[in-house]
């Protein structure tokens, strides 16, 4: 593989979560020189300079021209279908617990099944002050779940295109369990142990189920969402033209908490923090050349 193939590998192999993804590309913001700002305050920018912004699942990262009238604006999702884990999601059946989950996005369900599966996302953690909780990023570097496919004897019409539901058949499987009460508190004694805290310090969690294989090349296929997330988190790094105001947003849909309108309310918020002389006037886009 070239060097920009494995380095697309590496980012798809790290990119477990929005969460890791948006950690990732803030990372390798701050190696191109660009420095990180809070979303609590203004944004003290200056013209030549490199800066991002994120909130666990949106980043928007932007360079500022000498002489900037306009932004030039790239973009791309830190989100894919997944299977969203939720609340207190343990369930007994048939002797195995599973984890109940919510189809998140466009999944296509039967590519889910009889593959190695694991969990990523993000914990909130107590801490002395109870207004704020630590937000800590977990992810298993190993397998486990999996939702299996049935015998062939048990479902003779599988290869007739039986439907896949998600509430029946979407349910990965996590350990055996005989008894109801040997289910409590599967997932949340796996964080405690993952990231070394009681587990009554786990406040929540934010996870999803993600397939444990490495990224391979295959032919000459291409891996359009995540590229375009890389490849945003190296341009801006690169820019060289003072004319104009460069923003990047790998951003997760719909942001989180929020309505599509106000999700674009917030990105005209913090691009107009970017330009503090041009708050109130309407933003003019450049078609790219």
């Amino acid at each position: 593989m070239t060097t920009l193939e494995q380095a697309l590998c590496r980012w798809l192999d790290g990119g477990v979560s929005p969460y890791h993804t948006v950690a990732m590309a803030a990372e390798e913001l701050q190696k191109a020189g660009f420095t990180g700002l809070a979303l609590g305050g203004d944004f003290p920018v200056k013209k030549g300079g490199r800066y991002f912004v994120e909130n666990g699942t949106n980043l928007v990262a932007f360079t500022v021209g000498e002489s900037a009238s306009a932004f030039r604006i790239a973009a791309a999702h830190t989100d894919w279908p997944c299977l969203r884990i939720k609340p207190e999601p343990e369930i007994v059946s048939g002797g195995c617990c599973k984890l109940n989950v919510e189809p998140y996005g466009g999944a296509i369900y039967n590519t889910w099944l009889d593959r190695p599966l694991s969990l990523a996302g993000v914990v909130l953690v107590r801490t002395a002050d109870p207004m704020r909780p630590e937000r800590r990023l977990v992810a298993w570097d190993r397998p486990l779940l999996t939702i299996p496919n049935v015998a062939i004897h048990m479902n003779r019409e599988v290869n007739k295109g039986v439907p896949t539901k998600a509430n029946v058949d979407l349910f990965p499987l996590c350990a055996t369990a005989a008894k109801e009460f040997e289910k409590n508190g599967w997932l949340t004694g796996k964080l405690a142990e993952k990231l070394n805290v009681p587990a009554q310090d786990i406040l929540s969690f934010e996870l999803c189920a993600y397939c444990h294989e490495p990224a391979q090349l295959v032919g000459d296929g291409q891996v359009e969402e995540r590229h375009r997330q890389r490849a945003l988190a190296r341009g801006p790094g690169r820019a060289s033209d003072g004319a104009v105001a460069d923003g990047v947003l790998p951003f997760a849909s719909p942001y989180p908490l929020r309505g599509a309108g106000e999700g674009r309310a917030a990105v005209e918020a913090d691009l107009g923090r970017a330009r503090p002389g041009y708050i109130g006037e309407p933003m003019h886009t450049q078609p790219p050349s």
